[in-house]
């Protein structure tokens, strides 16, 4: 059985002061960033998942297949218990007469990942999605995938297009764990990310946070031609300061804002402005989203 928030201990779980959590989070997440060899750690545990699907009966190849991935200490489902999956459809727009049958929905799929921290911690949080998930979409048929990210979820995202480009269409990234003030304030003394240059010991000492900041480097999602990225934060979340710093990497159209902290309400007011936006990963349509759950 995958390895639930059950099983990981209480020191993981934030009932300790954040700033441990977030030194144990940097000494356990370096895997992500391709240090870790396939072949070392545990018997993998393949990740478990949640189709919802009812939006529209359009085949896959004309679809977009959106991928939710949790922050620390939740798990996909609840994507759908906070409402982000209901926000897709909007039933105050269907004409009259229409009803369940209608498939006048957005064409999109949707499927809320299982990737917990355990993941992370053991070093197989990228390889498990790309073997559980989007690699067996593309197989079936998704020509667009979509990673939806919430803190430590926008993270792993942003780190699984590094790790497997071309792979992914974009990346919506709310909230996102950046590492903590102290790199974002050394990339502004540099006079910003093109010039920064961390020191030579970074891959090598296995430093995360700027393996990240290296990745989105390369990634140039502001610019014309690459993976698309839309950044949605709240003005007074704790890790703003490498929010802010995304952004301003970003189109000011795929940016957006809302008061609000590192919690759900935030995230899901935030979500609901990109939905409405010209930059939403899905359609414009609408059709009541009527779930049904296929493990």
């Amino acid at each position: 059985m995958p390895l639930s928030r059950s099983s990981i201990p209480d020191a993981l779980t934030g009932r300790i002061g954040g700033r441990l959590l977030r030194l144990a989070l940097i000494g356990t997440l370096v895997g992500l960033g391709g240090c870790a060899s396939p072949d070392q750690g545990p018997t993998p545990v393949p990740l478990t998942f949640r189709r919802y699907d009812q939006w529209s009966n359009a085949p896959k190849r004309d679809k977009t297949l959106l991928v939710f991935l949790p922050g620390r200490g939740t798990t996909g489902r609840d994507f759908a218990r906070q409402g982000f999956l209901g926000l897709i459809g909007h039933p105050h727009e269907l004409p009259p007469g229409c009803f369940d049958a209608c498939t006048l929905g957005p064409p999109v799929d949707a499927v809320t990942v299982d990737l917990t921290f355990p993941y992370y911690a053991q070093r197989t949080a990228t390889r498990r999605l790309h073997d559980d998930i989007i690699g067996p979409a593309r197989a079936a048929g998704y020509r667009r995938i979509w990673l939806v990210g919430c803190s430590v979820g926008a993270l792993g995202a942003i780190f699984y297009d590094h790790e497997h480009p071309g792979e992914i269409s974009g990346i919506v990234a709310i909230g996102p764990y950046l590492g903590e003030r102290d790199v974002a304030a050394e990339i502004d003394a540099a006079g910003g990310l093109d010039r920064w240059q961390p020191g030579p010991g970074v891959i090598a000492g296995g430093d995360f946070r700027r393996e990240l900041w290296l990745a989105i480097r390369q990634g140039r999602y502001g610019q014309p031609g690459h993976v698309p990225l839309v950044l949605g934060y709240g003005t007074h979340d704790r890790f703003a300061a490498g929010q802010r710093l995304l952004a301003r990497q970003l189109p000011p159209a795929r940016v957006f804002t809302t008061f609000g902290f590192h919690d759900w309400g935030t995230w899901r007011a935030l979500w609901r402005q990109i939905l409405r936006s010209p930059v939403s990963p899905v359609s414009a349509g609408s059709e009541p989203p009527v779930f049904s759950e296929n493990l």
